[in-house]
């Protein structure tokens, strides 16, 4: 939200940024509540709030590829393979698939 913009139409844009901020740091069930705007410390400032729900924080197993017809296995654990127990992370398993085909 930028400086001067109070009238709560940017406010699912923020939810957006949260829940990519979230997914991508292990919470992959994090969910915004609510939104308000309430008064800040001087008159000329606002204080945007924020009610959102986390859930659980998620790590990764073992993860290998098997079964694989069109791509090679070898071509997939280059594109990302999780280490055991680290924190998962949306982001990287979206970008993945992109990088499996020749373009």
């Amino acid at each position: 939200m930028g400086a001067g913009d109070s009238r709560g139409e940017n406010f699912p844009e923020e939810g957006e940024r949260l829940d990519t901020l979230y997914r991508d740091r292990g919470y992959r069930d994090m969910k915004v509540d609510s939104f308000a705007l309430a008064p800040g410390a001087t008159p000329r400032e606002l204080t945007l709030e924020v009610g959102l729900h986390e859930g659980r924080a998620y790590q990764f197993g073992f993860v290998y590829w098997s079964g694989n017809r069109v791509v090679e296995d070898a071509s997939l654990k280059r594109l990302y393979t999780p280490k055991p127990n680290a924190v998962y992370d949306h982001s990287r398993i979206e970008k993945a698939p992109r990088g499996a085909y020749p373009a």
